[in-house]
């Protein structure tokens, strides 16, 4: 993790990852909360993440333009499938 002036060393576990409802990817801009805890093989901090949340109404946009764009390639926003509206 790292903003415009530092960085922290991150982990993340199987079990904690699996659960995210959203998969990091480089460059996203998250709020990462956890526990700090040191790594013995460097003399360093690092968090441990429990959940992992993007920052901002603009990540959760960027979000939902790219989760539109992935159904409209598949074809389900095409006019061929709507269906009328019940009565």
């Amino acid at each position: 993790l790292k903003d415009g002036a530092a960085r922290i060393d991150a982990v993340i576990w199987r079990g904690t990852f699996n659960r995210l409802r959203q998969r990091p990817e480089e460059g996203l801009e998250v709020i990462a909360t956890g526990k700090i805890t040191t790594f013995a093989g460097k003399s360093s901090y690092q968090i441990v993440v429990e959940s992992l949340e993007p920052a901002g109404i603009g990540a959760w946009m960027a979000l939902l333009e790219r989760t539109k764009q992935a159904l409209a390639a598949e074809g389900l926003f095409a006019a061929e499938r709507k269906r009328p509206i019940p009565y």
